[in-house]
């Protein structure tokens, strides 16, 4: 399904309970829904779906309970969502969230209970105003990487969500407000490139009081601070991760970033 350069919707775009489409879903270059995108309860996209540059959604892109997307949501270079990003219980990409260049989420990223996404990837000057959320169970299964200048508001983990493969902040990325992590909640790493930081804070000490870890909830193995490695401190016990951030780097600039080595 596309939607041509320029193409304008002016309502919302609805997928019914169990809708199909195969083949992926396009919004060509400068489309514009006024209202919102939801992909209604198990409806299911076979491809990817892609926002092209400067594209935008005025009300929200929603995925509803169980609803799947079998490839990556691709934000183009200026392309917006504005109103969030909303992933009901048990929704799922398999792919990748990959904001591009100077695109942006106005209104948070919540994963409901159970819902996942292989991996989360903002690209140089891309952001999320708004928290980025993970529910119950919720998971990131390959990393959280902000690209150079990226940033979001703030990062919560309720109870048993976890980010496998950590999170790398690269250069002057930030997190705006505080890093959370509820009751068994974890992170395989935190790594920060130079001129990250964390609410605020510029000393991995400083940073460390930015962040709540729950009972039971861990970064990189660890239960109790020091939870933030700097740039070259791997010789100073940088978190051990099976998919580990940091190489997830040198794959950044790929179309498409799976197959690539993780390792």
């Amino acid at each position: 399904l596309q939607l041509g350069v320029d193409a304008h919707v002016h309502g919302s775009l609805l997928l019914g309970e169990g809708a199909y489409i195969g083949g992926g879903l396009w919004l060509g270059e400068g489309a514009h829904i006024d209202r919102s995108l939801h992909l209604g309860e198990g409806a299911h996209i076979n491809g990817d779906l892609s926002l092209t540059e400067g594209a935008h959604i005025d009300r929200g892109l929603w995925l509803g309970e169980g609803a799947h997307i079998d490839h990556s949501l691709l934000l183009g270079k200026s392309a917006h969502i504005t109103g969030g990003l909303w992933l009901r219980d048990g929704a799922h990409i398999d792919g990748y969230l990959l904001p591009g260049e100077g695109a942006y989420i106005d209104g948070g990223l919540h994963l409901g209970e159970s819902a996942h996404i292989t991996g989360l990837w903002l690209r140089d000057g891309a952001h999320i105003d708004g928290y980025l959320l993970l529910a119950k169970g919720a998971h990131i299964d390959a990393g959280l990487l902000l690209g150079e200048g990226a940033y979001i508001d703030g990062l919560r983990l309720e109870e048993s969500a976890y980010i496998d493969g950590g999170l790398l902040l690269g250069e002057g990325a930030h997190i705006d407000g505080y890093l959370l992590l509820g009751e068994g909640a974890h992170m395989d790493g935190l790594r920060l490139r130079e001129g990250a930081y964390i609410g605020g804070k510029r000393t991995a000490a400083e940073m460390d009081e930015a962040i709540t870890v729950g009972p039971g909830a861990s970064i990189g193995g660890r239960t109790e601070p020091p939870w933030v490695v700097m740039s070259g401190d791997a010789e100073a016990g940088e978190p051990a991760s099976v998919d580990d951030p940091v190489a997830l780097t040198e794959a950044s600039d790929a179309t498409e970033p799976g197959g690539q080595d993780s390792g």
